[in-house]
């Protein structure tokens, strides 16, 4: 591989982590917004930044091969999805949380040594 794919690769990188940032900031910035005109604006940027990752991630999977693979594969989702341990788990119920005390038995005043009425 040429010395100058394994210089951009790093770079490409670094811009999708920016390009990553920049969309959790505008959504923050889009969900505290009050009209509609502003948050239809805001969700058009964020959709521009996300071609920015596509974008790179196009070029990085060019100049990764193995960075490639992984991306075709699913990295771990892949492996999961596929797998009988994520079928059984899905399939199990979490138990529902106990607790330690039931909510009647304080309250604030109690708490403060005042009678309960």
């Amino acid at each position: 591989m040429p010395a100058d794919e394994l210089n951009d690769q790093p770079l490409i990188r670094d811009l999708m982590s920016r390009e990553l940032e920049t969309i959790n900031t505008y959504t923050n910035l889009m969900l505290r917004s009050q009209s509609d005109s502003t948050r239809a604006f805001f969700k058009h940027v964020i959709d521009e930044e996300k071609k920015h990752i596509s974008e790179a991630l196009t070029i990085l999977r060019q100049l990764d091969p193995e960075q490639a693979l992984i991306l075709d594969k699913g990295g771990h989702v892949g492996l999961i999805k596929t797998s009988r341990i994520a079928a059984n788990v899905a399939a199990e119920k979490p138990e529902p949380k106990k607790e330690i005390f039931p909510r009647e038995s304080f309250t604030v005043g109690s708490l403060k040594g005042h009678s309960q009425i």
